[in-house]
């Protein structure tokens, strides 16, 4: 066990070193939300900067975009915004949520590199199958982020990882663990829990029928079995507490049911399908690993049907289960490249049973290092273009920083911190709130009602302050008949004062 663990540390810092400084993410941890879907990335540190500004609890989240609520609203266990308000300084510092996110990859890293070697008996495999996530763009992208997606599948990784040597041992300290992480997983993702609920479905099998799904008992004892339902549990009572949560302060602001695939038109259907083409070959994987990939998984239940019938009802299981969660979150899964994320559980699984019966072949076992060494390599040099070209995105950047010079000099001209805002010409949802750190409404709330009502909602909840984009105010004239007390420009946006 001592030389796995080394083994497992000597993988890790190489890989973290890949991470940080061959591919750059080092940087990362002192930009604010930037390149692609700044909107969602600005959700998530906006909780963040909620905590720390108002000191709510941690069962009190909030964002700045107020809607119909006062900003409450939840989706996915904000416990690592509540964290890393309570971890900053005199000011809050959103570079504390990247880190604890970064913190879930690292662990996972090290816990299936521990797990691949112990199965694999090599390095370079064991590097390969742990590292394989990271080789997808989004995947890295977003594992230092302000999104859940990578940290809940890095958190279930890790408790798999924490299973097998619970399986392998049956001690209490691995089933505990185990226990944490899976809840974990599905408090910061539900969709991330495939791998788990496959799991418990096998335990239920094994225990009900007296039947060994591997070569020896999955648990070790009823009791066992029953602790293991803890995750789900938790998860179930999380997503009840979002559905009482959201309904209690009349929040729509996150879509927290299904958006099945027979609910789309033609035209979201085609775009649906055409999303998973383009970004399978393309944004998540390279052409290369992706035809692979689409290979490697049948063939893994190929041939865990032929050595452990079981075993490849098991995996079939798991495959469909991901095919199903993906069909009925079709309409989240084409328009977000990260709701993907939570499929990547997919191939590491594939390639750690493909290994462990191909290493079993002395032929196999020779060649297999031989091949993933310069293959490897060069899906490492492909991915760090790939970043360089995302980071470099700046589709709603421009803007946004120009929003944060303004930020210091607003109540200098009388626009204080507790002032309510709407604004205008923004067409996303809290990039502009989080940045001028101000509680308030945008554009996309006219979605859904008529923008004379909307106004007027907005005045009831004390409204007092507008913030034009560039050529906003003229286009919107009409929603203020009686003008405004009090104007000035800063950056080119207009603030206006009802």
């Amino acid at each position: 066990m001592k030389s796995t663990l080394l083994f497992s540390l000597l993988l890790t810092s190489i890989q973290v070193y890949v991470l940080l400084f061959f591919w750059g993410l080092n940087h990362e941890f002192s930009q604010a939300p930037h390149s692609v879907h700044t909107w969602r990335q600005c959700d998530g540190a906006a909780f963040g900067l909620h905590y720390f500004t108002y000191q709510n609890a941690l069962l009190h989240p909030q964002i700045y975009n107020m809607e119909l609520s006062n900003g409450e609203a939840v989706s996915e266990f904000p416990i690592v915004y509540w964290l890393a308000a309570k971890l900053s300084g005199n000011s809050f510092d959103a570079a504390n949520i990247r880190w604890l996110y970064f913190l879930c990859s690292i662990i996972a890293l090290f816990a299936v590199n521990a797990t691949a070697y112990t199965i694999t008996h090599s390095l370079v495999l064991s590097f390969y199958i742990s590292f394989l996530p990271f080789l997808s763009t989004v995947f890295s992208f977003y594992s230092n982020n302000f999104l859940p997606d990578v940290p809940a599948v890095a958190v279930m990784l890790t408790a798999l990882s924490c299973f097998y040597f619970y399986y392998k041992t049956k001690k209490a300290v691995w089933l505990a663990l185990c226990i944490v992480f899976f809840s974990l997983a599905g408090l910061l993702k539900p969709t991330s829990l495939v791998p788990y609920l496959v799991l418990l479905s096998a335990i239920f099998f094994e225990t009900l029928l007296g039947r060994i799904t591997f070569t020896k008992k999955l648990t070790a004892s009823v009791l066992h079995t029953a602790l293991l339902t803890i995750p789900l549990i938790v998860s179930a009572l999380w997503i009840l507490f979002v559905k009482y949560y959201n309904t209690r302060f009349g929040s729509a602001y996150f879509r927290t049911v299904p958006f099945p695939i027979w609910e789309l038109d033609k035209e979201d259907t085609y775009h649906f399908f055409g999303a998973l083409a383009n970004r399978w070959y393309g944004e998540h994987f390279s052409v290369a690993t992706s035809k692979v990939l689409l290979a490697i998984i049948p063939l893994s239940i190929l041939i865990a049907f032929k050595n452990n019938r079981r075993l490849g009802w098991v995996l079939l299981l798991f495959v469909a289960l991901q095919i199903l969660i993906m069909l009925l979150f079709a309409g989240q899964y084409y328009i977000h490249d990260y709701y993907a994320i939570a499929l990547f559980t997919t191939p590491v699984i594939a390639y750690t049973v493909l290994f462990y019966y191909l290493q079993k072949n002395t032929l196999w076992r020779l060649l297999l290092p031989l091949i993933f060494i310069p293959y490897t390599v060069s899906e490492i040099v492909y991915t760090k273009e790939k970043l360089k070209a995302r980071f470099e995105t700046q589709w709603e950047d421009r803007w946004t920083t120009k929003l944060v010079k303004c930020t210091p000099h607003l109540a200098n001209h009388g626009l204080h911190p507790n002032d309510k805002i709407l604004v205008l010409g923004d067409p996303s949802s809290c990039i502009s709130l989080y940045t001028l750190q101000r509680k308030g409404w945008t554009e996309m709330n006219f979605f859904r009602v008529n923008k004379h009502e909307s106004i007027a909602m907005m005045r009831t909840h004390g409204l007092t302050w507008v913030v034009f984009f560039p050529d906003a105010k003229s286009k919107n004239a009409d929603l203020f008949p009686n003008g405004f007390k009090k104007q000035f420009s800063l950056e080119g946006f207009e603030f206006a004062q009802l």
